[in-house]
């Protein structure tokens, strides 16, 4: 059996450019952030500092 497959799709949140620079290091606070993008894909501690990581992803093949 042969064949083939084409996949392309989009994986994560598309986020409004607006909320994104209404975002400002070292003052908006966590909360202020999940309410505008929503809980993150992921938090990670550095330096005794939390990081929220969001995902976005253009699948091509």
């Amino acid at each position: 059996m042969t064949g083939c497959a084409f996949v392309r799709g989009k994986y994560g949140d598309q986020f409004d450019a607006a909320d994104i620079e209404s975002i400002k290091k070292g003052v908006s606070t966590r909360t202020e952030v999940a309410t505008r993008l929503g809980a993150p894909d992921r938090i990670i501690e550095v330096n005794e500092h939390e990081i929220f990581q969001y995902y976005n992803y253009d699948v091509k093949p």
